[in-house]
């Protein structure tokens, strides 16, 4: 038995026994009467809702007590209470059976006004992980009680932190538990977008893109810990080959993950260690009167060759190579990369914040500058999809000469905006007359609205200080909609224990099989039943039919790899004669020298929105 931490931190640590497989925990020696205060569900924490006070914790600032008054799930909750910034209660840890070894998560419910508190992720090896949940007041909310989720791998040394970020954190009461991941709270997962254009060099210097080319991007997506890539370029006018093997570069700000990826900076042509390494990915490369087939060999953390088998037009074999028999110097180059493969830093779990989902209106108090003293303000702020949409009635005091400004509820931010200031909402007031209308204002990035005055002496994309409109006693009633960046269309629904989803709305069907392109074509070996009909094409070529309704949504992305290693001679393709669809996938299995021939693949297809 090893131990695993699962922490709580204001620093609030909760420390948790996973059983084997998932199953109910074994009640052992000393342990045993830890489990008389926990249910089912909360049997892998110590003392999760301090029924016994404060046994098994330790406190460091904060306190932490047992409370009868707030019933969260078996008549007690451990009230936190912090009066600094930087507080901790830390929970004593059970053991954890490293049997199970899957996706575990930890809800945490909480109730009260829990806004000067965080939590996140931790370990031991790599400190805090993904973003971090910023808390809420409860007490605003329909039922008053949220539950925020934490999902990540089962290992030692995770913990669920919760930590005081305010000078004057307060009270709130909570209860957390820890349990093997359930269906419904996704990984990471985003669709592919352009990450900009390929970057090149080689080894030895000089290699240089067409100054004009046809296509050159390179689109970047996510699944879990990994992230997918596609580089497609094309130039009909040469560019420089250089010297060496071509190097292409990750975009910038993402680097393998060398934990689980293996580097090799030696000679490629010719060379046998290089010929075994194990390669990841497809790659389809032309030049007009041939082509080859390949796979993505990592030179750095940050750079990688390309190892293919080619052949030129009398089909004589090249061997493994990178870039020394198609350079960019050749007059019709064509690229085309797939590839898969562990990132650095890419978070493998789906910190699930506040801000991934629609909610109806709420109240906050906004920050004015410029319009006096405010009073009786009484503002709500609600989500749809990507817009804060803001809903408020004030009285103001008197305007003073700095820009008139009232801060976005949550610290928002508004997208980048590329023609300037533009208008966000309107206004009314209670006064009779003709008071010009008073506009508010959205500027490129900024987390805040400020006001503009439509009338003979004012443009009203124009800021005013609020001297020019605000006087004292005046209600002032103005709605804006605010697209907020980071925040994703179709922000996903609420999960129906309450807990929120992540970037994507469920778990994204993935499947994988190992297939044979030999007459007739068949399933050797699958993780689920989720093909259909295999139908043999021609040699090396199948038409793969999954069952209906495997993948529902219309986004496919499948790769193959042959099931002998690269340096045997065999390579797979995606079979693009035919579009990749939920209902249909087409592969091309190769022999050595580029000619279609039968062989063993692996596939593997994930389906998203």
């Amino acid at each position: 038995m090893k131990s695993l931490n699962l922490v709580l931190s204001t620093l609030l640590i909760f420390n948790l026994h996973l059983p084997a497989y998932g199953g109910v925990s074994k009640v052992e020696g000393s342990n045993a009467p830890d489990l008389q205060y926990a249910s089912v569900l909360n049997n892998y924490v110590r003392n999760p809702e301090c029924a016994k006070d404060a046994g098994n914790i330790a406190q460091s600032g904060a306190t932490v007590v047992k409370d009868t008054s707030v019933n969260l799930v078996n008549g007690t909750s451990c009230k936190i209470t912090g009066t600094a910034s930087g507080q901790t209660v830390k929970f004593a840890t059970r053991d954890v059976d490293l049997a199970y070894k899957g996706m575990c998560q930890a809800p945490l419910s909480y109730v009260g006004d829990a806004s000067g508190w965080k939590a996140y992720l931790y370990t031991t090896s790599a400190g805090a992980r993904g973003k971090s949940i910023q808390l809420r007041n409860a007490t605003l909310e329909p039922l008053g009680k949220i539950t925020e989720t934490l999902q990540f791998p089962c290992e030692d040394g995770t913990y669920v932190a919760v930590e005081s970020t305010s000078a004057t954190p307060g009270a709130f009461n909570a209860v957390t538990r820890y349990e093997p991941f359930k269906p419904g709270v996704a990984s990471v997962n985003t669709p592919l977008t352009n990450a900009g254009t390929i970057t090149v060099g080689s080894t030895g210097g000089g290699a240089a893109k067409s100054a004009s080319p046809t296509a050159d991007r390179v689109m970047v997506g996510q699944i879990g810990n990994f992230g997918v890539f596609r580089y497609e370029y094309a130039h009909a006018t040469a560019g420089n080959a250089g010297t060496g093997d071509v190097l292409y570069s990750l975009p910038t700000g993402y680097e393998f993950d060398s934990t689980r990826v293996s580097f090799f900076a030696g000679a490629a042509v010719g060379n046998a260690s290089f010929k075994a390494n194990t390669g990841i990915g497809s790659v389809q490369i032309g030049n007009g009167s041939a082509q080859a087939f390949g796979q993505i060999f990592p030179y750095d953390s940050t750079r990688f060759r390309v190892g293919i088998i080619n052949t030129d037009t009398t089909s004589t074999s090249r061997g493994m190579q990178s870039g020394a028999w198609i350079g960019f110097n050749t007059t019709a180059l064509t690229l085309s990369f797939d590839f898969i493969a562990p990132i650095k830093n890419m978070a493998d779990v789906s910190t699930i914040t506040p801000n991934q989902y629609d909610y109806g209106p709420r109240k906050f108090t906004p920050i004015f500058t410029g319009l006096g003293t405010v009073t009786n303000d009484e503002c709500f702020e609600s989500r749809s999809g990507v817009y804060n949409i803001i809903d408020c009635k004030v009285t103001l005091g008197t305007g003073t000469a700095v820009e008139a400004r009232m801060n976005l509820p949550n610290g928002n931010s508004g997208i980048t905006l590329t023609q300037g200031i533009r208008a966000a909402g309107n206004t009314y007031s209670a006064a009779s007359g003709g008071l010009n209308p008073v506009i508010p204002l959205i500027e490129s990035g900024a987390n805040y609205l400020t006001f503009g005055v439509q009338g003979p002496s004012n443009a009203g994309l124009t800021k005013v200080n609020g001297s020019v409109f605000a006087t004292s006693g005046l209600q002032f009633s103005f709605r804006a909609i605010v697209q907020i960046a980071n925040w994703l269309p179709n922000g996903g629904a609420q999960q129906l224990n309450g807990s929120y989803i992540s970037k994507s709305d469920s778990v994204l069907p993935s499947e994988k099989a190992l297939i044979s392109t030999t007459s007739p074509g068949s399933v050797i070996r699958s993780i689920s039943t989720w093909i259909a009909s295999i139908t043999r094409n021609g040699t090396g070529n199948v038409t793969i039919v999954p069952v209906a309704g495997v993948f529902p949504f219309p986004n496919m992305y499948c790769e193959c790899t042959t099931y002998t290693a690269p340096a045997s001679g065999g390579q797979c393709i995606i079979d693009s004669t035919t579009a990749i669809s939920p209902t249909a996938i087409r592969v091309q299995t190769y022999a050595a020298n580029g000619t279609g021939a039968d062989k063993d693949f692996f596939l593997t297809c994930t389906n998203s929105k």
